[in-house]
């Protein structure tokens, strides 16, 4: 509950910015298949700075003014520990800008990479935040969280997507087929049965 409230607080932003740019996934596939790479990495770029930015508002806001808030939504209860506010608005931060590259990725049928990424911060995660909570108590988890998404999706997305930008604006990215992908990831969810 000390955890859960707190996050939950800063859940509403990432909830927000998630419906905005889940709405790109279409666009940016109709933008490859239309051969128009510029758009698509303009778009990505825009969508990196809005999510981010308005997200990094929206935290710092939280960060202020969250222990009020919390006072008046749920009385005595619950008290945030030192620290968990300002990481749980990294991790805020850090999660809009993964949604952002993801709805990217998604879009642009990169989903192979996707699947590397994702199972890289994932593991890097967890094994952070056993690290992080042992010694920082609560603000570990969303720190460990934050370290998932930086190190272990940033570095791989910072080395390749440079690469993806380019090849979409020569008009020379392939997206992976459905054919490619393992059954589970390439047939829509209600043919999984």
């Amino acid at each position: 509950t000390q955890y859960a409230v707190p996050f939950r607080l800063f859940s509403v932003a990432a909830m927000l910015i998630a419906f905005f740019v889940s709405a790109l996934w279409p666009a940016y596939g109709e933008a490859l298949a239309r051969g128009d790479g510029d758009w698509v990495v303009r778009t990505l770029r825009r969508t990196l700075w809005v999510s981010m930015g308005g997200t990094a508002v929206v935290s710092i806001f939280l960060v202020v003014f969250g222990d009020d808030i919390l006072r008046v939504w749920v009385g005595d209860a619950v008290v945030a520990a030192p620290w968990l506010l300002p990481s749980l608005a990294l991790w805020s931060i850090a999660s809009a800008g993964w949604l952002a590259v993801s709805v990217f990725l998604n879009g642009t049928r990169q989903l192979r990479f996707e699947l590397w990424v994702v199972l890289a911060m994932a593991v890097g995660a967890v094994g952070t935040k056993v690290v992080l909570t042992a010694g920082w108590g609560l603000p570990g988890i969303a720190l460990g969280n934050v370290v998932g998404f930086v190190v272990f999706a940033g570095v791989p997305l910072s080395l390749c997507l440079p690469g993806i930008a380019r090849r979409l604006r020569a008009g020379t990215l392939r997206p992976e087929t459905a054919a490619a992908l393992p059954a589970e990831i390439a047939s829509p969810p209600g043919e999984r049965l």
